[in-house]
């Protein structure tokens, strides 16, 4: 039994008798086209075995590509958590797949021809609202090993202790020791040197996050995951280089052999390499850090690549502020709904034709303004006219166009306000 990385949250997983495909995320970029995978995948989804079953564990698009899911047979088994309002699985319908297997979870379940495998999915853990909607993991059953995949899904200290208690002897873990998001790299508000120091403190987080994970659940071997990608576009060079730590899992290494109390080892992987799940080693080529020289090499490369974008106009959209007013009066019943009405105000600063948008959070306000009113807290949001209407026409989500970096933000305070932010992820039409 052995694993093979492929990129970034996807592997393969194959037995005697199957090859199982997680996360796929092989052909195209991904996350409104602001990620490539770092290091990048050497194959598409043409050029590996046809897997014969495929775990999904959320929409985002790192985790299911559209070309890549392309790429795979309409009636290929696909495992998901059965989560209301289900996103993914609507998606997937509406690409053609017909072998769906949505699975409630809590409970272990047995898939058909697959009967020595059993599948035990979980939700995201914690009180982030959009998480909780959208992420699962999943527990295998198989033959006499346990293997636990996190994702990105970052596990709770009473997660990890209801899983340990469930699977006592737990052989292979997928852990979290990353995470990707416009913060801070694209907030004008913030200087290069306070980007790093945030970003240092996100690294050591996660470092420690994954090893409190690994300590609680004690599995024999952990492989960290989440963390590779890297940004494409016409950024400046440091928005990949504070991200660098994501490029370099030594450093999860060193982390971990100093603050750790279990006995796991730890397996930094690389597309193309391979484990095997019975003697717990790597048995194809050695993890190897990139050197100074290739990174520069490989961002320079990416800075020079167009994102392409859902819309395009070439002139001043003139009833924009007549969607704009659309989509607040829906954002507003979602925040009526969620009862979020803060104090606070957000601005659409469409840049290429120097219009901007005021949202009074608090009312079902929007309007066209001159300038922003710096006397209450706010979000400035900067992008293209064409940026806004793939947000909008529902092209791309908020949170993948912030993922992405494809939004430039300024705030004050620099204060993350959840209830902004989920409600924006509805400011659609």
């Amino acid at each position: 039994m052995k694993i093979v990385h492929r990129a970034n949250t996807c592997f393969s997983l194959f037995t005697d008798n199957h090859h199982i495909l997680f996360d796929p995320w092989l052909n195209g970029p991904a996350v409104a086209g602001g990620w490539t995978q770092f290091p990048p995948a050497t194959k598409k989804i043409e050029d590996i075995p046809k897997p014969d079953l495929v775990y999904i564990s959320h929409i985002h698009s790192d985790h299911c590509e559209s070309t890549t899911l392309d790429g795979l047979s309409k009636d290929t088994p696909i495992v998901i958590m059965d989560l209301p309002p289900n996103f993914l699985k609507k998606m997937l319908q509406g690409k053609g797949f017909t072998n769906i297997f949505p699975l409630q979870p809590g409970k272990i379940h047995k898939i058909k021809n697959f009967n020595d495998f059993g599948f035990e999915v979980f939700g995201a853990g914690g009180d982030h609202i959009a998480a909780n909607i959208i992420d699962s993991g999943v527990i295998m059953s198989i033959e006499d090993k346990v293997i636990i995949n996190f994702n990105d899904n970052h596990p709770t200290k009473e997660q990890c202790k209801e899983i340990k208690a469930k699977y006592s002897s737990i052989d292979l873990a997928f852990v979290p020791d990353g995470g990707g998001s416009g913060y801070p790299a694209m907030y004008q508000n913030l200087s290069l040197q306070q980007k790093k120091e945030i970003f240092k403190e996100a690294m050591d987080r996660f470092n420690s996050n994954f090893t409190e994970a690994v300590n609680l659940l004690e599995p024999i071997s952990a492989i960290p995951v989440a963390g590779g990608f890297a940004i494409r576009g016409d950024h400046p060079k440091e928005t990949n280089y504070l991200q660098v730590r994501h490029l370099d899992q030594t450093a999860i290494l060193n982390y971990f052999s100093k603050n750790s109390t279990s006995k796991t080892k730890i397996f930094p992987m690389q597309p193309d390499m391979e484990f095997c799940l019975n003697n717990h080693k790597i048995t194809s080529k050695t993890y190897q850090p990139w050197t100074k020289k290739e990174l520069d090499s490989f961002f320079n490369k990416l800075s020079k690549e167009k994102i392409i974008s859902n819309v395009s106009t070439t002139s001043r959209v003139p009833g924009l502020l007549k969607m704009f007013k659309n989509a607040r009066s829906n954002m507003w019943d979602s925040q009526v709904n969620f009862k979020y009405t803060p104090k606070y105000r957000v601005y659409l600063d469409v840049e290429d034709y120097d219009r901007l948008f005021e949202i009074e959070m608090s009312s079902n306000m929007l309007n066209e303004v001159a300038e922003v009113d710096k006397e209450v807290p706010y979000l400035k949001i900067s992008a293209p006219q064409d940026t806004f209407l793939e947000w909008i026409m529902g092209y791309e989500d908020f949170n993948m166009l912030d993922s992405g970096h494809r939004l430039k933000f300024f705030r004050e305070p620099n204060i993350y306000n959840v209830e902004v932010y989920f409600s924006l992820s509805l400011f659609r039409l």
